[in-house]
């Protein structure tokens, strides 16, 4: 495979008008049982979050014999590109090819397709253009503070309830007694979020469509359309729909709630938390596998992992939390810390008797983010701060120094799922 790789990268892309290589996946969407690698390729313009990317195409070089397809994006340009890849079919056990862009401007629309392969033939089978287009919404203020969402398709009705908001706002719109003074329409925007998801676990997903509900102007956010989409015979259906509203900001659950914060508490306020992908990775997998000389039929474990930035470059480094007899002690389980380096995972960190969410600080030692980590059976506040040190992250958190009281920590704390509820991915 390396073989067909080298060849790819000089004779079909920069061959082609100088394209540059946005991002490379590698596994199965041929359907041969052979790792496939997918490139993301295109021209640039900008810098820094102002990168547009245009003139892009999808190449797949088939794992089994080297030949390419090719899948032309032109006409589409935008901002952070990507390729995603994941099993939506319930009939087939190769990968869908899940690409998407945010789309230029500040409006936070997003364009997205989604392709299979039948041989060497790509077929389309999502693309947001023609799902914004069939969706048929109407957003209808009524009185006493109410904004019905119709689903037109689907016979639905969505009620909003609108009273808790601004004063100004409120009379601007309705008569004392909360008659609205006149007719007013609001709107479902297009296509803002995509993502899959895994409801049950299982290695089929489906698809998570976000779009904003607006009142009077675009600024004005009501609410959330949010649908889940299945894949069934040749197409998408919606298997179900929900709108999220929005609430006010609390305190998270390691900030401490008082009136005044204390000098001696810890503040977390400033920690924006995310849950672990649900998507099953095979190439976690393998380096796991390989690292920890797990055997498939007889190691039971289950992973957690999110794809995090610890350096200031354009890489990635994976979190993989894993829980089982092996991995867990009574003060947590294990966590590894991946990089990505030649289309290939290496750990590059083992952490033992580490718990969950891992609080990734915006501080740095040796060119690496500092980690941070809650400790066990011991004191609430009890935080550990593990510090890069040139070659690896700290191997017990228990040794390592802890965080002052009254710091105040502002990063992102990754895996921050409830694991009463989710126990993870199962390693297989």
């Amino acid at each position: 495979m390396a073989r067909y790789v080298k060849n790819l990268m000089r004779s079909e892309v920069n061959a082609q008008k100088q394209r540059e290589i946005i991002m490379t996946r590698i596994g199965d969407v041929k359907g041969s049982s052979d790792l496939d690698v997918i490139y993301l390729v295109g021209n640039e313009r900008g810098t820094g979050k102002n990168k547009v990317y245009y003139n892009m195409q999808i190449i797949i070089s088939d794992g089994e014999n080297g030949k390419t397809v090719t899948i032309d994006l032109s006409g589409i340009e935008g901002y952070n590109p990507r390729i995603e890849l994941e099993n939506f079919k319930k009939v087939t056990s190769d990968n869908e090819i899940l690409f998407s862009v945010e789309d230029i401007g500040n409006n936070g629309y997003l364009t997205a397709h989604m392709y299979y392969l039948d041989g060497d033939k790509a077929i389309k089978i999502f693309d947001t253009d023609y799902y914004n287009q069939l969706d048929s919404y109407q957003v209808i203020y009524q009185d006493k503070y109410k904004v019905d969402v119709i689903d037109v398709n689907r016979g639905m009705t969505y009620s909003i309830d609108i009273s808790g908001k601004d004063k100004d706002y409120l009379n601007s719109l309705y008569n004392n007694n909360g008659i609205l003074k006149k007719r007013i329409a609001g709107k479902v925007l297009s296509v803002s979020g995509l993502s899959p998801i895994n409801l049950i676990r299982s290695d089929i997903l489906d698809l998570l469509v976000t779009q904003k509900i607006i009142g009077i102007n675009e600024k004005d956010i009501l609410g959330v359309m949010s649908n889940i989409l299945s894949f069934e015979g040749v197409s998408f259906i919606k298997a179900d729909s929900f709108i999220g509203i929005l609430g006010e900001k609390t305190s998270n659950m390691l900030v401490r709630v008082e009136n005044k914060l204390s000098k001696d508490y810890l503040d977390f306020s400033k920690v924006e938390f995310i849950e672990s992908e649900v998507a099953k990775d095979e190439a976690i997998e393998r380096i796991i596998e390989k690292e920890f000389l797990l055997n498939p039929d007889e190691d039971k474990v289950n992973y957690l992992y999110n794809k995090v930035k610890l350096k200031d470059d354009d890489s990635y480094e994976i979190l993989v939390y894993l829980e089982g007899p092996r991995f867990c002690t009574e003060k947590g389980g294990t966590l590894a810390i991946l990089e990505e380096k030649n289309n290939e995972y290496n750990v590059i960190s083992k952490i033992s008797n580490a718990t969950n969410p891992i609080i990734i600080s915006e501080n740095k030692t040796n060119g690496y983010r500092d980690l941070i980590v809650k400790m066990i059976d011991s004191d609430k506040d009890d935080f550990r701060l593990l510090k890069f040190n040139g070659n690896a992250y700290p191997l017990d958190p228990i040794k390592e120094e802890r965080l002052k009281r009254g710091s105040k920590i502002k990063g992102i704390a990754a895996i921050s799922d409830d694991l009463f509820y989710t126990r993870g991915i199962e390693y297989k």
